[in-house]
């Protein structure tokens, strides 16, 4: 709260790693964070399990993942539910179908 009031209209981003099946711990940790109205919880995609990818979203966190540099490694960001995904460069022909179009 004294970041936000200090800063206001700043962009959060947080992140870290978490296990597998996450910790008590580790849940804790995310629920702290979560507090903190983060736009994003910023992360590799291959830290990310199905069931850590799950207790972020199921705490209110988007997810922003990294680095997908192909669209097998797009589809697995898109599966785990990512909100936004980082890539070195992915040509318009490569971006997967899964992907979904802005206007």
């Amino acid at each position: 709260d004294a970041f936000l009031a200090a800063c206001p209209g700043s962009t959060i981003f947080v992140g870290g790693t978490l296990s597998a099946t996450p910790t008590p711990a580790e849940l804790a940790k995310l629920d702290r964070l979560a507090a903190l109205k983060p736009w994003a919880y910023n992360t590799c995609f291959r830290q990310l399990s199905p069931a850590a990818a799950a207790a972020v979203t199921a705490r209110g966190m988007r997810l922003s993942l990294w680095t997908a540099n192909s669209s097998a490694t797009f589809d697995q960001c898109v599966k785990l539910g990512a909100y936004n995904v980082t890539t070195n460069w992915l040509p318009p022909e490569k971006v997967p179908a899964s992907c979904p179009k802005t206007k």
